[in-house]
């Protein structure tokens, strides 16, 4: 697999999520909590996301979701400062 998109974030007491239009094919839906769950999703670019949805899918450490050929992989780890480092991976 290659990877067409990556980041890594370091994250100080704050939850959130993030979404990403990949060319003009699909949605590529990234959410974390400031304890340590992710979930990640990939959708249909004309579909909407429903955040009251991704939250009840949140997991502990690591999410992966692969859609139409694409695999998306985020992991959370917890640093010893009290901080998460957020990694997201979108494969194809």
């Amino acid at each position: 697999m290659t990877t067409l998109s990556s980041f890594e974030q370091s994250i100080n007491s704050m939850a959130g999520g993030l979404v990403y239009n990949v060319r003009t094919k699909i949605k590529w839906i990234v959410a974390w909590t400031n304890d340590g769950k992710v979930c990640t999703t990939i959708k249909k670019c004309e579909e909407s996301v429903t955040w009251s949805k991704i939250i009840t899918q949140l997991q502990p450490h690591d999410s992966t979701h692969t859609y139409q050929g694409y695999t998306s992989k985020v992991n959370v780890e917890m640093n010893t400062n009290g901080s998460l480092t957020l990694e997201a991976k979108l494969l194809v």
